[in-house]
C-alpha cells in the first residue's frame, strides 16, 4: 500500500478523535478556549520535536506558509464552533466535501488532474452534504452546519498549501505544522478575549488529549502529501468514518436521523441535567 494512504489513514483516526475530545470539551469550554489550548499545547509539543531532532526555521516561501497557517487556524475556529451544534455524524459527512474543493483548488492553483473515477464518490458527497444542510426545510435548518461547511472550504485551502510546500521539499513537515498551530493559538485568544477560564482537571486531560491528537493528524496528513498530490490523498477525508462509531462510543450520542418528511428526530445534548429533562419530557406531554 501506498505511504501516503497509510499516513492518510492514521491522520483521519487522528482528527477523529481529536473531533470527539472537541465535542466533549464543548459541553463546559468555549470555543475560543478550546481553539486556544489545542494550538498552544499542540504547538509546544511541535517546539520540544523540533529541539529534539535539531529541526530549524526556513527562510522561504513564508507567505505561503502564512497562508497556510490562517487557512488551517480559521477552518478549525469553524469547525470546533459548528461541533457545538452538529453532531459528529453529520460534521463528518459535511467535511468530505472538503475533497470536493481540493480537487478544484489542486486543478486550478496546482495544475494536477482529477481522477476519472472520482467524479460519482464527489457527486455522492455533494448529496449526501445536502441532506444533512437541507436549505430547503427551514425549519429543520441547522446554521452550526453552515460553518462545518466553512471549514470544508478553508481545510481544501490549507491542504493546497500544504501540497506545494511538500513539493517543494524545502520545509521540514514540523515547520509546516507549527504556522498552523501558531496561527490557530491566536485565532482562539482574539475570539476567546476576556472570557477565559482556567480549565479543570478533567478538562486539561482532554486539552491535553486534544493537543496530541491534533500533533498527530497533522504530522501524518502532511507526510501523507509526501507522498501524492493533493488529489491523490483524499483517502484523509474519506476515512472520516471512524467518527461515527467515536460519537456513539465514547459520548453516547444519539446521531441525527430523519423521518421521511425531513423532519430531524429529537435528540438530547450530552450532560443535560436530569430535571431539565424532566421538564422537557413535560412539555413533549
Amino acid at each position: 500500500m501506498n505511504r501516503g494512504v497509510i499516513y492518510a489513514v492514521l491522520a483521519a483516526l487522528s482528527f477523529s478523535l481529536q473531533n470527539a475530545t472537541v465535542k466533549e470539551l464543548s459541553v463546559t469550554m468555549g470555543t475560543g478556549e478550546i481553539a486556544f489550548f489545542r494550538g498552544t499545547l499542540s504547538a509546544i509539543i511541535i517546539i520540544v520535536l523540533m529541539k529534539i531532532q535539531d529541526v530549524h526555521f526556513s527562510h522561504e516561501d513564508r507567505p505561503t506558509l502564512i497562508l497556510r497557517g490562517i487557512f488551517g487556524g480559521l477552518g478549525m475556529i469553524c469547525l470546533f464552533y459548528g461541533l457545538r451544534g452538529v453532531p459528529l455524524a453529520d460534521a463528518s459527512i459535511l467535511s468530505q466535501l472538503s475533497a470536493f474543493f481540493v480537487m478544484l483548488f489542486a486543478a486550478v492553483f496546482l495544475k494536477e488532474l482529477i481522477p476519472k473515477g472520482a467524479i460519482l464518490p464527489l457527486a455522492v458527497i455533494v448529496c449526501g452534504a445536502s441532506l444533512v444542510v437541507r436549505p430547503w426545510h427551514f425549519d429543520a435548518f441547522n446554521v452550526y452546519s453552515l460553518f462545518v461547511l466553512a471549514q470544508a472550504v478553508l481545510a481544501a485551502a490549507a491542504y493546497t498549501t500544504v501540497s506545494r510546500l511538500t513539493a517543494s521539499g524545502k520545509h521540514h513537515q514540523y515547520e509546516i505544522v507549527l504556522y498552523f498551530l501558531i496561527c490557530a493559538a491566536i485565532a482562539g485568544a482574539v475570539l476567546m478575549g476576556r472570557d477565559f477560564r482556567m480549565p479543570d482537571m478533567t478538562e486539561w486531560g482532554f486539552c491535553i488529549a486534544l493537543g496530541i491528537f491534533s500533533v498527530l493528524g497533522q504530522i501524518w496528513i502532511t507526510r501523507s502529501y509526501m507522498y501524492g498530490n493533493a488529489v491523490g490523498q483524499l483517502c484523509s477525508v474519506y476515512c472520516r468514518f471512524f467518527q461515527f462509531p467515536l460519537g456513539v462510543r465514547f459520548l453516547r450520542r444519539d446521531h441525527d436521523c430523519h423521518d421521511l418528511n425531513g423532519r430531524p428526530s429529537d435528540y438530547r445534548r450530552l450532560h443535560v441535567s436530569d430535571e431539565v429533562e424532566a421538564r422537557q419530557d413535560l412539555s413533549e406531554k
